[in-house]
């Protein structure tokens, strides 16, 4: 029996919604995505069996230099360190209706996230949301 395979802790910048404009985003925070779509486009992903037609744009940036052994709580730091000089730009993508947030994945198993007050404070003067994925404790 193959034992799963563990993902790490993963952390992205994230802006979609069905007005986001990748192109917009790179341009304006002068940073490349890992992953973009455009309305319309086609990903690499399928839906019933043909391919999926993004009905969203998405702009993706994993952050930067990080380790999948790095807490999330330590890669939510580094994007705050990545992100406060580009407030400004941040700003101006809010004006326009993009509203970004960090998406968190914790590794498997993982079933407790503590987030300091200190950092949740420098995401919100950012205007950076916060998604956490945790997942389920392997039983047996």
């Amino acid at each position: 029996m193959n034992s799963p395979v563990s993902i790490g802790n993963e952390t992205y910048l994230v802006f979609c919604r069905d007005n986001v404009d990748p192109d917009v985003v790179t341009r304006i925070l002068e940073l490349s995505p890992s992953e973009s779509l455009h309305v319309g486009d086609t990903g690499h992903y399928e839906w019933n069996g043909q391919p999926y037609v993004s009905q969203v744009g998405l702009w993706k940036l994993r952050l930067p230099g990080a380790d999948n052994t790095q807490r999330v709580e330590d890669q939510i730091s580094g994007w705050i360190e990545l992100l406060r000089p580009k407030s400004t730009a941040l700003g101006l993508l809010k004006e326009l209706g993009y509203n970004p947030y960090i998406d968190c994945r914790a590794e498997p198993g993982s079933l407790s996230l503590c987030i300091d007050p200190e950092v949740l404070t420098a995401l919100g003067a950012l205007n950076v949301a916060l998604s956490v994925w945790l997942h389920e404790q392997a039983t047996g």
